[in-house]
């Protein structure tokens, strides 16, 4: 499978590896997103993608198949650094890439993982390899921002979406939301649940909206379900809990019939003390394997994990429509007094979406 390159330049070959790595976005869970490309005498000749958690990592599928005879005396660029560590469940990148005698690694960025956090770098030029560090740092951070906070926290990244009118308003007066955005905002929806390892939701959307949370109006897995029902209020047949794909958050002092009535449908249940807030929840989520969750529930909600500090950022579908103050708020009570006290975003980005706007912010 070798191919010709129309330039043989550092930058032109880690452009490759991260168009690579974006074909893993949304698929690697709490592992980061990874492209690798391997050439020898200006040509490539092997390349890969971290394509799931527990897979190949990518620099081992750019090698696999190939032999030391070819692949030695080669250069390997991969948009982040090889792993070193065996705390995992697939063998250290960098005693493969040593092993096929590569003789330089362009790496796109550090891996902030302390397990590996310039171990792997040095690994390889201990090994007699020469390591170049690329400054595309910002390319490959935007392809892995889940990760990187993730991995710092052990908790997964945290986004709430909302579809809003100018005003700042869910929903009317009488609870009714569809569709404040329109067609090109909920196609970004849908591409936005794709990438995300799990969708969160409450009770009281799960009882006033029953959405199904799919991935449709594009092709892509569906994320799996999260349902914060503390006191069991809603019903098995809504349609977000149509397959297995799909956990209740539920408080302790829940009955235990119906906890027992979800279990025997095969729907995983699992109950927290409310009173500690939802860090523990994340936490568990995050050792479960899920990296990055998407909110999509109501204003108090919302403000309940704002307040909690546990949002790391916002996205608002943005509709020419105004609702007045009898409108539903996107964001609840947060109890501040005065300008000095308001909670402060940054790093804002605007996407017209036909006559909608989409304003993606950090916290």
């Amino acid at each position: 499978m070798f191919k010709e390159m129309a330039k043989n330049t550092d930058d032109l070959y880690m452009v490759r590896a991260l168009s690579l790595a974006r074909k893993g976005q949304g698929l690697t869970g709490v592992n980061p997103t990874v492209g690798a490309v391997l050439v020898k005498n200006g040509r490539i000749i092997g390349e890969g993608f971290h394509v799931k958690s527990r897979l190949d990592h990518a620099e081992i599928v750019a090698l696999d198949g190939l032999s030391p005879k070819v692949t030695k005396g080669a250069v390997l660029f991969v948009t982040l650094e090889p792993c070193c560590h065996t705390d995992k469940q697939t063998p250290p990148c960098t005693a493969r890439i040593i092993e096929a005698g590569i003789r330089k690694v362009v790496v796109g960025m550090i891996d902030p993982n302390p397990k590996v956090s310039g171990k792997g770098i040095n690994k390889l030029r201990k090994a007699g390899i020469s390591v170049v560090i690329r400054p595309m740092g910002l390319k490959v951070g935007g392809l892995n921002e889940f990760y990187f906070k993730s991995i710092k926290t052990s908790l997964p990244y945290m986004t709430i979406k909302h579809a809003i009118s100018l005003d700042g308003k869910i929903a009317a007066a009488d609870g009714s939301s569809k569709w404040i955005s329109n067609e090109k905002s909920r196609r970004e929806v849908h591409k936005m649940r794709k990438s995300y390892d799990a969708v969160m939701t409450t009770a009281v959307t799960v009882n006033k909206d029953n959405p199904g949370l799919t991935v449709r109006m594009i092709k892509g897995r569906d994320p799996k379900r999260i349902v914060v029902d503390w006191y069991m209020d809603t019903d098995i047949r809504s349609k977000v809990y149509r397959d297995n794909n799909v956990r209740v958050i539920t408080g302790m002092e829940s009955a235990v019939e119906k906890i027992d009535e979800f279990k025997s449908k095969g729907i995983e249940v699992v109950s927290y003390d409310k009173s500690n807030g939802l860090r523990p929840v994340l936490a568990d989520l995050y050792a479960s394997g899920i990296g990055s969750v998407l909110i999509e529930a109501g204003g108090r909600f919302a403000a309940r994990l704002i307040k909690e500090t546990l949002v790391d950022k916002l996205i608002y579908f943005i509709s020419p429509l105004i609702l007045g103050e009898e409108g539903v708020n996107a964001v609840g009570s947060l109890h501040i007094g005065s300008m000095k006290d308001a909670i402060k975003a940054h790093a804002v980005k605007v996407k017209r979406l036909d006559d909608d706007t989409m304003v993606e912010v950090l916290l």
